[in-house]
């Protein structure tokens, strides 16, 4: 929230969970600045330190999508 809206006084975030086959999927967006999708792995903050931590443990994949806001994906096994 504090880079997602920079300059705008309100924005939108917005959160999904469904299943999807025999797995769970969790989505966290915002129509902000969005996020440099290559940027994932490498981005140092503790935030996402310790969500890329959290899917390890979960055994589960992380991706992103950065264009016209952004939109983390989550996938783990029920």
């Amino acid at each position: 929230m504090k880079y997602a809206f920079n300059g705008r006084n309100q924005g939108t975030i917005y959160i999904k969970f469904k299943r999807v086959g025999d797995s769970l999927e969790l989505k966290v967006g915002d129509d902000g600045v969005g996020f440099p999708e290559n940027k994932l792995q490498e981005n140092k903050s503790l935030g996402l330190k310790l969500v890329n931590i959290l899917v390890r443990q979960l055994e589960g994949r992380i991706s992103v999508k950065g264009h016209d806001g952004s939109c983390f994906r989550i996938v783990f096994k029920e």
